[in-house]
């Protein structure tokens, strides 16, 4: 999470927290009342 706060299921970010998800996994809904900037990294794979 680069700024503000989300929601991803029922897990809340703030600043400078971050998730880790394997290969696979699906996410909750993301949520955010004021908007916030993630940072989001992905390899694609065919």
């Amino acid at each position: 999470m680069a700024s503000n706060t989300a929601l991803i299921g029922a897990q809340r970010l703030v600043a400078g927290d971050y998730q880790f998800a394997p290969r696979g996994t699906t996410h909750a809904t993301i949520r955010s009342e004021r908007g916030a900037l993630v940072y989001i990294r992905s390899e694609i794979y065919e």
